[in-house]
């Protein structure tokens, strides 16, 4: 089993938020689910890059929590957060 690139679980975080915000719990079990299907999932691994590429994309701005640490990730991009 090959294990997913930091590209690979961005763009599946980035596909995950396309129709709304989630949890990071949400984006971790749909990115999962994903990788399953592509025989890409790795186990506990998956578990600390889904977090460190959701911190990464707060951090540059690609992706945003506007309601803190425990709210909804959204796109950056996303119309639905400036009426949050």
């Amino acid at each position: 089993m090959k294990a997913a690139t930091e590209e690979e679980y961005l763009a599946l975080v980035k596909e995950s938020l396309a129709d709304e915000g989630r949890s990071r719990w949400t984006i971790s079990t749909w990115v999962k689910e994903k990788l399953q299907d592509e025989g890409k999932y790795l186990g506990l691994i998956h578990d600390k890059r889904i977090k460190a590429v959701l911190r990464q994309g707060i951090e540059s701005g690609d992706l945003v929590r506007p309601n803190g640490p425990l709210g909804y990730i959204y796109l950056s991009t996303d119309p639905s957060i400036s009426s949050k």
